[in-house]
């Protein structure tokens, strides 16, 4: 119990840092960062996954309901709503990818790495935390 705790721990820690102040980072100085089309857009957080367990996307993200929008430029925004879908939170920061792995560098130069899928409507992140699988499952709501 105490070692998902840990991990449910680290991966609000490193997949959303709260430390986003809404629009610090209004340009990509990721100069020459090609996100692949059907990675940009508008997508909500639907589930995740510890190791292959079930685990609520409240210890992940942070908030439900939650969404991530990263830009063909190459800048990415993760949003915490609340009721009739305000902002709560709001974290910034350069998404970077190379093949299917992706990097988040936040305003604060935190850095993520993982690995990344589209299939349809259906975004698939992976990190490795602590040598724990998370899997964060989104849909595409808007391109």
């Amino acid at each position: 119990m105490m070692i998902r705790i840990t991990i449910v721990v680290l991966a609000i820690l490193l997949l959303a840092t709260f430390s986003g102040c809404g629009d610090d980072n209004k340009g990509s100085n990721n100069v020459g960062n090609k996100i692949p089309p059907e990675l940009v857009g508008t997508w909500t957080f639907q589930k995740a996954t510890v190791d292959g367990d079930s685990t609520s996307l409240v210890y992940i993200i942070g908030s439900v309901p939650a969404r991530i929008t990263i830009s063909v430029e190459g800048s990415y925004v993760i949003e915490a709503l609340g009721s009739e879908d305000t902002v709560q939170w709001s974290e910034t920061g350069i998404f970077s990818v190379n093949g299917n792995s992706f990097a988040m560098d936040t305003e604060n130069s935190y850095f993520e790495n993982g690995t990344w899928s589209v299939k349809g409507n259906q975004l698939t992140l992976t990190v490795d935390i602590a040598g724990h699988t998370v899997v964060i499952i989104a849909a595409r709501i808007e391109p």
